[in-house]
């Protein structure tokens, strides 16, 4: 037990200043309530698959799963293999803008089940549908950074094979979640993926180009020098 504390303390301090880009993440998201409405003319891309496609309660946990499952992934990373995590951050941010910016022109909805009875799972889903509107739904938030972090964790040649089998099951739970619970369409999920993976390739061609090791030098002179400042 003192081992892992002291294990601990050490990644804590090599790594601390470099947590602190998550911070940017955090404040990109806080964009999406702000365009979660109905904008100019609102699409609807149902298919027959969607029609198809039972709605099953029990998809809700996975769905709120996504939540610390993004956040442990990030923290992962930042520890295992920093490269990579920088790419990731990077990535989701970009990404989730260009999400921002496709919800502005092409806003989408989604249709919901009226919701019947008042079991455990239902209670969560009537939760869920009240806090988050049915709007900014193509490409899927929830469908992007979860399979960017699938992508990443499968990428990175310092991961486990429990960590990677793990992201796997997780991930794809998730991803099924967001039709289960009638809160996506296929398309979403579609968007969501081929956006995540444009992402991990336009960041691998930025890394090429050398920015984000420009980006991360001159994030690090910037928590030195407020280090020092204190």
């Amino acid at each position: 037990m003192e081992n892992f504390k002291e294990v601990f303390k050490i990644k804590f301090k090599e790594n601390w200043k470099h947590g602190l880009l998550m911070l940017s993440y955090l404040l990109v998201v806080i964009g999406y309530n702000f365009i979660n409405q109905p904008i100019g003319t609102v699409h609807n891309l149902t298919t027959a698959f969607d029609i198809k496609t039972p709605y099953i309660s029990a998809f809700i946990i996975p769905y709120h799963i996504w939540y610390p499952f993004i956040v442990f992934c990030m923290f992962y990373l930042l520890i295992v293999h920093r490269d990579v995590y920088y790419r990731t951050i990077i990535g989701l941010d970009i990404g989730i803008i260009i999400c921002y910016i496709t919800f502005i022109f092409f806003q989408t909805t989604v249709q919901r089940p009226e919701l019947v009875g008042n079991d455990f799972f239902t209670k969560i889903v009537r939760l869920t549908y009240s806090s988050d509107r049915p709007f900014n739904c193509f490409p899927s938030i929830h469908v992007f950074t979860t399979s960017t972090m699938m992508i990443s964790i499968f990428t990175s040649d310092k991961t486990g094979k429990i960590m990677r089998r793990s992201t796997l099951i997780i991930g794809v739970l998730i991803i099924l979640s967001t039709l289960f619970v009638k809160q996506h369409v296929v398309m979403d999920v579609v968007g969501g993926i081929a956006l995540s993976t444009a992402m991990y390739y336009a960041v691998r061609r930025i890394e090429e180009e050398k920015v984000v090791g420009w980006i991360k030098k001159l994030y690090s002179l910037w928590t030195m020098r407020k280090k020092l400042e204190i």
